[in-house]
C-alpha cells in the first residue's frame, strides 16, 4: 500500500475527540516516516537507473517511482525530467534528446510481441522498435508511446495521448484519434534554440554555470569508432586504450547498434531510416566525454558509411585479424551453431538476456542477399564463420575506402602492441601515457593455434571464402604462422 493510500484511509476513521487526539499524532509520525522511507527507495531506485544508463548528459533528473525494464538500452541528453510513475520497456532501444520534460504516468514501449510466431495470440520473441524522442519535446501527463514512434524536436504531447505515429518537429499534438492541432511558432522556437534559453525546474530558465557544463553531443566531440570481425580483438583494443588517461573508451556499450546493423544488412531498414535512428542515437540523445572518446563495437561494420558521413570530424580505426585466428575464436564461441538457434526458438527466447539479443540478430547471408535459403542452409557451421570474417572485412574496406587518410587507420590485432607507438600518433595523444599491459596478450596457444588441427574439408572451406581476402590484407600469410600478438606482418 502507498503511503497516500494509507493517509488516505486514515483519514476516514471516524473516532471519539480524545483517543483521535492521542492517535492521530502518532499516525502523521508513522506516515511521514512511512513516506520518506519510501522517498529514499525510489530515489535510490532512480540512482540505480541512471548509474546504468548507455548514455545520459547532466542534470537529468527522475523523480519518484518509475520502472525501465533495460536501462543500457536507453540514451539521455542534457537537462532531461523524467515525472513519477513512468513506465518504460526499452528493450527496443529510446532515445531522449536534451531538455525534454516528461510528466507523470508516462508510459513508452519500444517493443512488441511477435503475433507473426508459431503460437497464438503471440509467442515469447519480441520484435524490437526502437522509440526517439527529439530535443526540447514536453510530454504531458498520462501519454503513452506506441513502438516505434518517432517525436520531433519541439513538439507538446498532450495530457493523455497515445502516440501511435511519428509527430513531426514544433506540432502540437491532441488525444485520441492523435491530430495535430496547430504548431508552435518555428520563428520563436528557433530564436529560443540558437539563444540556448532552456527550462530548468517548473520552467525557470537555466542558469548559465549549468548550461556550460552540458556535455557535448556527437556533433560536438572529438570521436573515433573502432571496428573488427569479432570480439576478441576489439576487446584487446579496448583494454590497451583504456589504460591512457587522455581518452576515454568504450566497449560494446549499445545493444541496439546489433539490431541496426541487422535489420540495415537484411534490408529491412532503409539507409534513410538507419540514419535517423543513428542520428538520433549520437546527435541528439547520447552525450560524450570532454577529451578523446573512442567506441569499439564489432557491429559498427555495416554502419559507418553512414555515421562518418553524419559525424564529419569522426575517425576511424579498423582491426584486422587473420582469418584463422578469428575464425577459430567465433566457432569456439559457438556462432551460427545449432546451439545458438536452439536459443532463439520461441520457447526458449529471453529478449532481457542480452546474449539472445545478440544471437537473435546473427547475420544470414541468405537475407542479405547474396545466397538462396536453400544455399544458406547447406552451408556447414564452420563455413559460415569463414563466409563472414569476409563478409565483414569487405564491408568495412567498402565504408571507409572513400575516407581521407587522416580520418582512417588499419592496423592487425596481431600486431597492436608493437604498432601502440603508431596508433598514439593517429589519435594525436602521446604514447608515454599507456600502461605496460602484458595481461592484454592474446598469446593463447589453444586458440591461436587451433587452425592446425582443422580437417581438409575445413582448410578448404578457409581457403574458399577467406583466401581473396587473406591474399590482400595478409600477403605471404600461407608461409606465416599467426600466434597471438607476437607476430608481426
Amino acid at each position: 500500500m502507498s503511503a497516500q493510500r494509507f493517509r488516505t484511509r486514515f483519514k476516514g476513521f471516524r473516532l471519539k475527540p480524545l483517543v483521535s487526539a492521542l492517535i492521530r499524532p502518532a499516525a502523521r509520525i508513522l506516515i511521514d516516516g512511512f513516506e520518506r522511507l519510501c522517498n529514499q527507495a525510489y530515489a535510490a531506485r532512480a540512482e540505480r537507473y541512471l548509474s546504468q544508463i548507455q548514455s545520459r548528459g547532466k542534470n537529468v533528473r527522475i523523480y519518484g517511482r518509475n520502472y525501465i525494464s533495460r536501462p543500457e538500452c536507453v540514451v539521455l541528453g542534457n537537462n532531461v525530467h523524467i515525472g513519477e510513475n513512468a513506465y518504460f520497456v526499452t528493450e527496443g532501444g529510446l532515445i531522449v534528446g536534451d531538455n525534454v520534460r516528461m510528466s507523470r504516468n508516462v508510459t513508452i514501449y519500444t517493443i512488441n510481441h511477435n503475433y507473426l510466431g508459431e503460437v497464438l495470440p503471440y509467442d515469447s520473441t519480441n520484435l524490437a522498435k526502437p522509440v526517439t524522442i527529439g530535443k526540447n519535446v514536453w510530454i504531458g501527463m498520462g501519454v503513452s508511446v506506441t513502438p516505434g514512434v518517432r517525436i520531433g524536436d519541439g513538439a507538446i504531447i498532450g495530457m493523455g495521448a497515445v502516440v501511435t505515429r511519428d509527430v513531426p518537429p514544433l506540432a502540437i499534438v491532441g488525444n485520441q484519434p492523435i491530430r495535430i492541432l496547430k504548431f508552435r511558432d518555428s520563428d520563436h522556437y528557433e530564436s529560443l534554440e540558437k539563444a540556448r534559453q532552456y527550462a530548468g525546474i517548473n520552467g525557470r530558465p537555466l542558469a548559465a554555470d549549468i548550461l556550460s557544463t552540458y556535455a557535448p553531443n556527437g556533433l560536438e566531440a572529438q570521436i573515433v569508432f573502432a571496428v573488427s570481425m569479432e570480439r576478441q580483438s576489439s576487446k584487446l583494443l579496448t583494454t590497451l586504450l583504456s589504460s591512457h588517461p587522455e581518452l576515454t573508451c568504450n566497449h560494446e556499450l549499445r545493444p541496439q547498434l546489433v539490431r541496426l546493423s541487422t535489420e540495415l544488412a537484411h534490408k529491412i531498414k532503409t539507409t534513410e531510416q538507419a540514419r535517423d535512428e543513428l542520428f538520433a542515437l549520437f546527435c541528439n540523445g547520447s552525450v560524450f566525454p570532454d577529451n578523446l572518446y573512442i567506441e569499439c563495437d564489432h557491429s559498427l561494420f555495416h554502419l559507418l558509411e553512414t555515421l562518418t558521413a553524419i559525424l564529419p570530424t569522426s575517425r576511424v580505426i579498423w582491426l584486422q585479424t587473420d582469418a584463422r585466428t578469428a575464425v577459430s575464436h567465433t566457432c569456439a564461441q559457438g556462432w551460427f551453431s545449432a546451439v545458438e538457434f536452439q536459443k532463439v526458438r520461441p520457447e526458449n527466447f529471453n529478449s532481457a538476456d542480452l546474449e539472445s539479443h545478440w544471437i537473435y540478430h546473427r547475420l544470414r547471408g541468405d537475407q542479405c542477399g547474396l545466397f538462396n535459403q536453400a544455399h544458406w542452409e547447406k552451408l556447414s557451421v564452420f563455413e559460415r564463420n569463414c563466409w563472414y570474417w569476409g563478409y565483414v572485412n569487405k564491408e568495412i574496406e567498402r565504408q571507409i575506402t572513400a575516407l581521407p587518410p587522416e580520418r582512417k587507420y588499419v592496423v592487425k590485432s596481431e600486431a597492436l602492441i608493437h604498432r601502440a607507438a603508431q596508433l598514439c600518433a593517429y589519435l594525436n595523444i602521446a604514447p608515454s601515457g599507456l600502461k605496460t599491459l602484458p595481461s592484454i596478450s592474446t598469446d593463447k596457444p589453444d586458440a591461436a593455434l587451433a587452425w592446425t588441427l582443422w580437417s581438409p574439408e575445413e582448410n578448404a572451406a578457409c581457403e574458399r571464402w577467406c583466401a581473396a581476402g587473406m591474399d590482400r590484407w595478409y600477403p605471404g600469410w600461407r608461409t606465416s604462422v599467426p600466434v597471438g600478438s607476437r607476430q608481426l606482418y
